[in-house]
């Protein structure tokens, strides 16, 4: 079974939680952690916006993203929130440990 790694930034810490509870009670997601708060900056109509907050970390089997990426959208305060997702390796520290290709930094 294939897992992701699902980010999103919310403005209050009290919204990110309220989506990580929903997406662990309806099982849209196997596990949430919310962080923060963080400084965000990007740029945003041809300017630069510096804003604080809080970051939602959800583990989501591979096949449900699509699903989960939707309920978040639909969740969310912003109009247009970004949703990364990011694959999870098994074994990342067995593999870490090999030796890595004409002496690079193993991935």
């Amino acid at each position: 079974m294939d897992f992701l790694e699902v980010s999103t930034g919310f403005p209050s810490q009290q919204d990110a939680a309220y989506v990580a509870r929903s997406v662990i009670h309806t099982r849209l997601a196997v596990a949430a952690r919310v962080e923060g708060p963080v400084l965000s900056m990007g740029w945003r109509d041809g300017t630069l916006v510096e804003a604080e907050e809080w970051r939602l970390l959800l583990t989501v089997q591979a096949e449900r993203f699509d699903q989960l990426a939707a309920y978040i959208i639909r969740r969310h305060p912003r109009p247009d929130p970004q949703v990364v997702a990011v694959p999870l390796r098994r074994h990342v520290g067995v593999e870490a440990a090999e030796p890595a290709p004409s002496g690079g930094v193993p991935l």
